[in-house]
């Protein structure tokens, strides 16, 4: 006989992965009382704070968002820097800019795992490549530098829109 499951796990379809429960996949269900982030108790500060804190439906902060699956399709909502290496002090490549308005496709994405000195933001690097629908861009478009050979960063680095945001993922 199989041995029975342990008191504080038991597997079942549960309310929030309802779309997975549709494809067959389980989840576990917790019991009342007990945490997922037990280990944490007796540590100062805030327990979401640490790195190995995992999201819980009681969180008080919202859930992680979901990783982004490739190729996507960005558009550039700010000048951003082209870098030769994907990390937070990388160089940047002279000369090279990828102006607002701009679409491209990513083809890798590099998560570091540092901060950017100052927040409590992790950025992410996108190699690019031309978007798949730059056949039908306009003519000024067509000739945009995108980053091709280098890094883009998702946030800026430095400068006046320290720490915006420079990307936004289209849907299309």
């Amino acid at each position: 006989a199989a041995p029975p499951a342990p008191a504080a796990a038991v597997a079942s379809p549960c309310g929030e992965a309802a779309a997975a429960a549709a494809r067959g996949a389980l989840c576990v269900r917790r019991v009342a009382g007990v945490s997922l982030n037990e280990h944490m108790k007796g540590r100062p500060g805030k327990p979401w704070q640490y790195p190995d804190y995992q999201w819980e439906p009681t969180s008080i902060i919202a859930r992680p968002h979901d990783p982004v699956t490739l190729p996507a399709t960005y558009k550039t909502v700010q000048t951003c820097v082209v870098y030769a290496e994907p990390y937070v002090g990388a160089p940047r490549i002279k000369g090279r800019l990828v102006q607002k308005d701009t679409y491209f496709s990513v083809v890798e994405i590099v998560a570091p795992n540092t901060q950017i000195p100052g927040t409590t933001f992790r950025p992410i690097f996108l190699r690019t490549k031309p978007a798949y629908f730059s056949d039908h861009l306009p003519e000024d478009a067509k000739g945009k530098d995108i980053g091709v050979g280098g890094w883009i960063c998702d946030t800026n680095l430095f400068g006046p829109n320290y720490p915006k945001k420079c990307v936004k993922r289209i849907k299309l």
